[in-house]
């Protein structure tokens, strides 16, 4: 599980760069594009003014002379004042096609950005829970690995007291208060637990490659895994809450309401149809946000009864190991008075060892769950 999300880790921090290079690519053609001016109208001379600059010469003609320009500049006024007005009708028609396609262009664009801006956020946040699930993962197989080393030492327990029976039936068996069945039982007894001690090496080696491929070792690459007794099991801080808002899946349900909400936003000025769509959308990711909160919050349930259950078990074996070491005293000075035997003596040490392990077994399976918290304290609830 952590191998395979270390890979989706790494895909998706490719994915971010995608997303982050497309959006820096739309984003300039945007800045390229700008914005739409209107053209300057180039307008023929249209006042009396504006025509008696065009006559060479006008100052110094006779007042009958620019009597009878300016009766014919007057008539040329009137066509250039015509001509201005068609002029100024086809390059407002010229603009109003010119903005409406510039128009289609922004609006293509910014929904490129946004659609672009909602992947890279979400991708952000994906890569960050993944991230997260690949730490969670590679210390829960670090901590199983434990485990397996603690029952295969349990295990081990196990046949030094099968075989010590086993002795014991031969003994009885040739002093003839035992049978055959008998020392047959107690050596196929020996035999399985053998063959437990030997899934349990064969387990813990497979694992350990495994875990040495979630790391990225090669063969080559030493690694040193620390025993029980030479780990340190952090404690969360009682303050740690887990709150809803910070959760990864919460937040991408919240982002994308917010995308299908400014999406409708802008299309509920100029098209009904697609508005009338994004609206449905809307709906339907508020829906889905209700669900997933609803399953977090369940989680959240969930995570707390492991707890209460984790507590309660050490809470008893705790206490079962007091009882034990409290009996192993006293076991130890009715021996002296040969009020015991050596073989209850060891009995009773035998089982204080296999609590014992069961106990530190429990304790890696509370540090199991302080990482699960650490993970939901930081927006991932499994």
């Amino acid at each position: 599980m952590a191998a395979k999300n270390y890979t989706a880790a790494q895909q998706q921090h490719l994915e971010i760069q995608l997303e982050a290079a497309q959006l820096r690519h739309v984003e300039a053609q945007r800045k390229a594009i700008g914005s739409y001016e209107n053209p300057l109208v180039q307008k023929l001379p249209a006042t009396l003014e504006e025509l008696r600059l065009l006559v060479p010469g006008y100052e110094q003609l006779t007042e009958q002379e620019k009597a009878e320009i300016d009766s014919l500049l007057v008539i040329q006024g009137m066509i250039n004042a015509s001509m201005n007005q068609m002029i100024e009708a086809q390059a407002q028609y010229q603009y109003t096609a010119g903005v409406q396609q510039w128009r289609m262009q922004i609006d293509a664009l910014d929904s490129q950005i946004s659609d672009s801006s909602y992947r890279l956020t979400i991708s952000k946040l994906e890569k960050e829970r993944i991230t997260l699930l690949v730490q969670f993962y590679a210390m829960q197989s670090y901590y199983q690995l434990v485990q397996i080393q603690l029952e295969k030492d349990m295990a081990m327990l196990d046949i030094q007291a099968v075989k010590t029976e086993e002795r014991d039936t031969i003994k009885l068996y040739q002093a003839g208060r035992s049978t055959q069945i008998d020392v047959d039982l107690a050596k196929k007894l020996v035999k399985d637990y053998e063959q437990n001690v030997k899934r349990l090496t064969e387990q813990y080696e497979s694992r350990l490659q495994l875990f040495r491929k979630e790391l990225g070792l090669d063969q080559s690459d030493k690694l040193v895994l620390l025993s029980y007794d030479q780990m340190k099991l952090d404690k969360l801080s009682v303050e740690s809450k887990i709150e809803l808002k910070k959760q990864f899946d919460h937040q991408k349900a919240e982002e994308a309401i917010r995308h299908a909400k400014a999406q409708h936003e802008v299309a509920n000025m100029d098209n009904p149809l697609l508005a009338d769509y994004l609206k449905t959308v809307m709906v339907v990711e508020t829906e889905r946000k209700t669900a997933i909160d609803q399953l977090l919050e369940q989680k959240m349930v969930i995570l707390d009864s492991e707890k209460d259950q984790i507590e309660s078990q050490l809470a008893e074996i705790e206490s079962e190991l007091s009882e034990l070491k409290r009996q192993q005293k006293d076991y130890q000075k009715l021996l002296a008075n040969g009020q015991v035997t050596i073989k209850q003596v060891e009995e009773v040490a035998y089982k204080l060892k296999r609590l014992e392990i069961n106990h530190k077994k429990l304790q890696i399976d509370d540090s199991i769950w302080n990482e699960k918290k650490r993970i939901a304290v930081l927006g991932v609830l499994l």
